[in-house]
């Protein structure tokens, strides 16, 4: 004969195994960690929080930047201590259209189809990020180690010296540099671990650099992907 008293224990015993298992998957499943969520979809529309993401591209950078231009590889950037505020400066030299390549619907596309760079998910990501690139400034306390010049005293400059205020004597006047930098403002895929950025730089008269990258990010720093553009003048 079996024994009932133990035949009720294995019953409990049972009932609350099962119960113990369904609860605990169940605060799992409600409060356990969970994977990042990189969908755009959850990301658009969140322009504060792209900004901020994007001047952490920036200070990363410039962490990994050299003032020596023939130090320059795959993880480090030729970036001096003298920077713009904005990334056009008002008649420059060589002008060039508002739109740079970096920003161009067309390019856009060309590195979601042709080099696999973006994903579809990525393009009216980085689409909304350009309405607001134009007004992206750096500021000097993102960027403490850095001299910035303000947009105010580029366009001042301009209307005392006309076309020639970007002649490094000009400059050299109120700043003791040899070389201008500017960077426009990342635009970063859904992951954040794409980014395009422009870099240039200008070394008086009609001397000067314009490139655009294509970086990936990777064990924490940024690696150059692809060169878009690369203009010497």
């Amino acid at each position: 004969m079996t024994n009932p008293t133990a035949d009720t224990w294995r019953v409990w015993l049972g009932a609350v195994t099962l119960f113990v298992l369904f609860s605990g998957m169940y605060l799992w499943v409600t409060y356990g960690e969970r994977p990042e969520n990189h969908s755009c979809a959850n990301r658009i529309g969140q322009l504060d929080t792209l900004d901020q993401q994007a001047y952490r591209v920036v200070q990363e950078l410039l962490g990994q930047s050299n003032a020596q231009p023939e130090a320059e590889s795959v993880t480090t950037f030729y970036v001096g201590k003298m920077l713009t505020e904005t990334m056009r400066q008002p008649s420059l030299a060589n002008p060039r259209p508002p739109q740079t390549p970096a920003l161009d619907e067309a390019t856009l596309l060309e590195l979601h189809t042709k080099y696999q760079v973006l994903r579809a998910e990525d393009l009216p990501y980085m689409r909304q990020q350009t309405t607001r690139s134009a007004n992206f400034r750096l500021r000097p306390q993102w960027v403490p180690s850095y001299s910035i010049m303000p947009a105010d005293t580029a366009s001042a400059l301009y209307k005392k010296y006309g076309a020639d205020w970007f002649s490094l004597p000009v400059l050299q006047k109120r700043y003791p540099i040899t070389h201008l930098f500017s960077l426009s403002k990342p635009l970063l895929s859904c992951d954040g671990q794409t980014a395009i950025v422009e870099i240039d730089y200008r070394c008086g008269g009609k001397c000067g650099l314009e490139r655009i990258w294509v970086l990936q990010r990777r064990n924490g720093k940024w690696y150059k992907a692809k060169e878009l553009g690369h203009t010497i003048y």
